[in-house]
């Protein structure tokens, strides 16, 4: 019953970690937006939005998976995080 319990948590943590990605994602796109217009984005935006991304990135690394499902949710978040970042 251990296991289970610590699989969920996983499991939980990473779909929490996945819906701050994409609120993210949303801040990333309005960004992208902007700059395809040619307006100007303040540094200071895009410095804070990569320091919520790499924390988010910091969480996920945090958490330990054996689980082979868990495991993969983590790495579909860990990959999506990484194309993400390339659009920065």
């Amino acid at each position: 019953m251990r296991k289970n319990a610590k699989m969920e948590k996983a499991s939980k943590s990473i779909s929490e970690i996945s819906l701050k990605i994409d609120r993210l994602t949303g801040q990333v796109s309005a960004i992208e937006s902007v700059i395809s217009k040619g307006g100007k984005v303040a540094e200071k935006n895009v410095l804070n939005l990569i320091e919520l991304l790499l924390n988010e990135q910091l969480k996920l690394d945090t958490i330990i998976t054996t689980d082979g499902d868990v495991k993969l949710q983590r790495k579909m978040q860990v990959v999506f995080y990484f194309v993400l970042a390339r659009e920065f």
